[in-house]
């Protein structure tokens, strides 16, 4: 399964709501998968979206 880069996802105009909405999402079509490549492509992914938005996040800000 290919998933579509989400890199829009992390602009600053959608905001941490987008993005909370956005990881949500991943996460709860993976939690209703039942092909486990298609799960485990979901999760890697959000993990990627999460790796990015840390290393975008200015120094010490929670």
């Amino acid at each position: 399964m290919i998933i579509p880069d989400t890199g829009a996802a992390l602009a600053p105009a959608h905001g941490h709501e987008a993005l909370h909405r956005r990881l949500e999402d991943l996460e709860h079509r993976a939690a209703e998968s039942a092909n486990v490549s298609e799960a485990r492509a979901l999760l890697e992914e959000a993990s990627r979206i999460r790796y990015r938005a840390q290393r975008a996040e200015p120094a010490g800000h929670p």
